[in-house]
């Protein structure tokens, strides 16, 4: 995953630090425990009889700031990389191409976020864990020198609870995924409430059933969380009470059937309450790996999912190609399966030339494949096979993006964006947004909002399309496509969007591809395309 990526190029200190860190934690807990041990058994160390307390400071000082340092960078990097890593999905989802995009759907991208939050934590959980690790490996290794009988006998116990936790956790593991993939499912409730919440209030069975879901679903997830919950904790106290046996096997059990003194026993009773917090970190380490384990398989099926990640417009040979004014665009035997299945409806268009300042119409009956050949056209889908040339150009992947730059679209389905991200100049002073404002009789009606440097789009649907289209002419693109724009336009304005704004248009050098049911204005057309069962049916030409 390219997280990990990220971690790893956070630094190149960062091992090195991590091993620092790892032999000063080993040095510090080793002569902690023989300091300790020392003065409760009044044992004093070789060559530090009289030093035992300097030692003692002058480790603690050590341990204070190299942790300090670590600990301060740790927290650094998981900051960082918890918005580099969300950074990292946008940029992902921003080059997805529109056909990987439709097939993970825009609410999942909430759940891989907070997927990216989950591993994000991972340094800090790591570094915990590897200082643990550490600590524990010390601390055996000091029981091994105090009683060799004593350690084996703890190491048993340990293992056995290991081999408890593992088969426990993947118990688990199961339950998480489950409820990560409940998640998925409640999020597309949300988007459904929040996006069509006009359609949610005309019905009452709608709402009712939208809240039916989200309750099942919430109640369900509650129910699984409380269940994985209650086996951590069961994890946990039987960690926790397995010590106490461990301290009473120690106490009671090794005096009795080994050579082991009181001054061992208390050795081997001071090292295993050091060793309980490192034990408690590591306990709480599991819960954490198995939500970044689930994480880490959606994240993963994320990548998968996208097969063609696009570069944006470049400057290289092919791109460069595409800068020239446009003039034709031709295309040849193309053909589009949707999901790549050939036994489901298909787009075939054998030959089709689309010459500048041509005024085409795209028409056919619903399901005809009108909008898909549209996607096509403008580069939001690739073709299965055949081939687009603009200008005499091949479309490639390299040029997708350059050549989708060469052409405006208002969709059917057009969002209307909160900012302008296209850094028009909206002000007063732009005679051409003045001009297109008034071309499209909303004078008395938009705002311009200098201050945001936007239009107020708190507008009605076919006004919406108006400032929609203004946008998208202020791009200065010569290929201009509209998909059912006239559709949510009042009568009066209809026809005077076909019988005069289009000859503007042409006037000023656009080539306009509309897609329309508009068969009363068809002879304002150059030509018309008629699609039928995703075949190109008759093309009329009534301009020849």
């Amino acid at each position: 995953m390219e997280i990990f990526k990220i971690l790893q190029n956070k630094s190149k200190y960062f091992y090195l630090f991590l091993i620092a860190l790892g032999l000063t934690n080993a040095v510090w807990n080793n002569a902690l425990l023989l300091l300790i041990n020392s003065k409760i058994t009044n044992v004093p160390l070789p060559y530090f009889k009289d030093n035992a307390l300097l030692i003692f400071i002058v480790l603690i000082i050590i341990s204070y700031f190299v942790s300090r340092f670590f600990q301060t960078f740790m927290l650094k990097m998981t900051v960082g990389l918890s918005y580099d890593s969300g950074i990292l999905l946008f940029q992902k989802v921003r080059l997805s191409s529109y056909e990987d995009f439709k097939n993970y759907g825009s609410e999942k991208v909430y759940s891989y976020l907070q997927d990216t939050e989950i591993i994000s934590q991972f340094p800090n959980h790591f570094i915990e864990t590897f200082n643990s690790i550490i600590i524990l490996i010390v601390g055996l290794v000091y029981l091994s020198t105090v009683s060799l009988f004593g350690a084996l006998a703890v190491y048993c116990l340990l293992a056995i609870l290991g081999f408890m936790y593992y088969f426990r956790t993947q118990e688990t593991q199961k339950i998480i995924d489950k409820t990560r993939a409940l998640t998925d499912d409640y999020h597309k409730n949300i988007h459904d409430l929040l996006n069509g919440f006009k359609e949610i209030k005309m019905s009452t069975v709608k709402s009712e059933n939208l809240f039916d879901e989200l309750d099942k679903n919430r109640n369900t997830v509650k129910e699984l969380t409380i269940i994985a919950s209650v086996k951590w904790l069961n994890n946990e106290l039987l960690g926790r009470y397995f010590w106490f046996i461990l301290i009473g096997v120690i106490l009671y059990v090794l005096p009795q059937y080994f050579a082991v003194d009181s001054k061992m026993v208390t050795g081997f009773i001071i090292t295993l309450l050091f060793l309980m917090g490192p034990i408690a970190s590591l306990i709480a380490f599991i819960p954490y790996y198995s939500r970044m384990k689930a994480s880490m398989k959606k994240l993963n099926e994320f990548d998968l999912q996208i097969d063609w990640v696009e570069g944006t417009a470049g400057n290289n040979a092919e791109n460069e190609q595409l800068n020239e004014d446009f003039s034709s665009l031709n295309i040849r035997d193309l053909v589009y399966f949707y999901d790549g299945n050939k036994d489901q409806f298909s787009i075939k268009v054998e030959h089709m030339v689309i010459s500048s300042g041509e005024l085409i119409f795209i028409t056919g009956g619903n399901g005809s494949g009108k909008t898909t050949f549209l996607n096509i056209l403008v580069g939001l889908l690739r073709p299965t096979s055949g081939q687009i040339f603009f200008n005499g150009h091949l479309i490639t992947k390299n040029n997708y993006a350059n050549y989708r730059n060469r052409i405006a679209v208002v969709f059917a389905d057009n969002y209307m964006l909160s900012q302008n991200y296209d850094d028009f100049e909206i002000n007063h002073r732009n005679k051409e947004l003045l001009e297109y404002i008034t071309l499209m009789k909303i004078n008395e009606i938009v705002t311009i909002n200098e201050e945001k440097n936007k239009l107020d789009i708190e507008l009605s649907k076919g006004q919406q399309k108006r400032i929609s289209l203004i946008y998208a002419l202020l791009e200065n693109k010569d290929l201009l496509v509209l998909d059912e724009w006239a559709a949510d336009q009042d009568p009066f304005f209809r026809s005077y969007f076909y019988n005069y704004v289009l000859q503007d248009l042409k006037m000023r050098g656009k080539t306009v591809i509309i897609v329309t049911h508009d068969d009363m204005y068809y002879p304002v057309a150059d030509r018309i395309i008629k699609f039928n069962f995703g075949e190109t049916e008759t093309k009329l030409n009534f301009r020849s």
